[in-house]
């Protein structure tokens, strides 16, 4: 019995050695990073998220509408505002220009000044003043194939862009 238990341990040893290097070595992408694959397949996400504090409703909207702005202005630069406005071929990337930038404009107009004004005290008036204005007016523009409010919406984005870059990190507390 005592040597079954040894051999059952050692085994056990074993495999926890495999799926280590497995998890270290086998990678899965998506847009926020890479995990291990025994994680991916397991749980779904890495085993060493429960060591970061948890995000709030606010920085979720935060990642929400910049990941969907992102994907508006992918779109924008790949097909240009006016085929995607206007040119009936481009019907279908209109209207996934479309959803992202109603799924940007509903997070981002859906956080509180204050919050945006703990990381930066400009940020809160940039943010409204810029990004949620761009994606509204892109919001709009595709919804009613209006080429200038659409371009009203790649200028604000290019503003705001402009200012978060004219900021170097020290200038932003961290945002939860």
């Amino acid at each position: 019995m005592k040597t079954f238990v040894i051999g059952f341990f050692k085994v056990l040893g074993i495999l926890i050695v495999i799926l280590f290097i497995l998890n270290s070595f086998i990678r899965v992408s998506d847009t926020s990073g890479s995990i291990g694959i025994v994680e991916d397949k397991m749980w779904g996400h890495s085993i060493w998220d429960f060591l970061e504090p948890p995000y709030s409703e606010n920085y979720k909207r935060w990642k929400f509408a910049s990941d969907a702005s992102e994907k508006v202005a992918d779109l924008l630069a790949k097909y240009g505002s006016e085929d995607l406005t206007l040119n009936d071929e481009f019907e279908n990337y209109r209207q996934e220009a479309f959803e992202w930038s109603r799924i940007a404009y509903e997070n981002a107009s859906a956080i509180p000044k204050e919050y945006l004004k703990k990381s930066n005290e400009e940020l809160a008036d940039k943010y409204t003043e810029y990004f949620v204005k761009a994606v509204g007016a892109w919001q709009d523009g595709f919804s009613n194939k209006d080429i200038d409010l659409v371009e009203v919406g790649v200028e604000s984005y290019n503003n705001f862009l402009t200012w978060m870059h004219s900021k170097s990190r020290e200038n932003f507390k961290s945002m939860r």
